[in-house]
């Protein structure tokens, strides 16, 4: 199971494990599972990739070689920000 923070926590350990659907309503729910898990894991990954887009961009917009430490500090907190796992409004999971 991956938290907020992208951390894998072992949850549970099976002797033989079989993923496939064996009555109808375990392939449904099996189905319904991957397919709410890839939207998920997408709406996080879709709303970092903006953000470091945006920053990157907006960098490029910037005519200068060299940065003043302030500056530096305040691209280094931003890309803090930038890296937490949230979903930005228009990734909203269904």
């Amino acid at each position: 199971m991956l938290d907020e923070n992208l951390n894998l926590w072992f949850i549970e350990c099976n002797a033989s494990p079989v993923f496939q659907g064996t009555t109808s309503e375990k392939l449904i729910f099996q189905t319904t599972l991957l397919r709410d898990a890839w939207e998920i894991e997408n709406s996080y990954l879709q709303s970092r990739i903006k953000r470091l887009n945006k920053f990157t961009t907006d960098l490029k917009k910037v005519n200068q070689t060299v940065f003043t430490q302030d500056e530096w500090d305040k691209m280094r907190t931003d890309l803090v920000k930038i890296n937490r796992n949230y979903i930005d409004v228009e990734f909203k999971i269904k």
